[in-house]
């Protein structure tokens, strides 16, 4: 892909590869390809709707690595915004209800 200059396949495979090292637990590594490889491309293409599943998987890694403060901040200001642009509403309904769901988890206190 990178011969042909196929630039959005070659994100969409960074983001397999971020697959891998999320389910081998390298969860840094899988962070930084989809923030420093993957959504850089899909922005500069303008794909919104790769842009918002990339988002929703880096929030996913952040909530797994215990931030999930920083997770509810991905969701509430990049992910809504994008996702509401789409226009999809069963995908904005999902969007809110996870939101919700993080601010209730990062208000439960520790060990409950």
């Amino acid at each position: 892909y990178e011969k042909l200059g196929d630039v959005r396949t070659i994100a969409v495979t960074q983001g397999k590869i971020a697959d891998v090292f999320e389910i081998r637990g390298q969860l840094d590594e899988a962070l930084r390809i989809r923030t420093e490889e993957a959504l850089p491309v899909f922005k500069e293409l303008g794909e919104v709707r790769a842009i918002v599943i990339t988002q929703v998987r880096i929030a996913d890694i952040l909530e797994a690595r215990g931030s999930v403060e920083e997770a509810l901040r991905v969701y509430e200001r990049d992910v809504l915004r994008d996702i509401e642009a789409l226009e999809d509403p069963a995908q904005i309904e999902f969007v809110r209800n996870r939101i919700a769901s993080l601010r209730a988890s990062s208000a439960e206190p520790p060990g409950d």
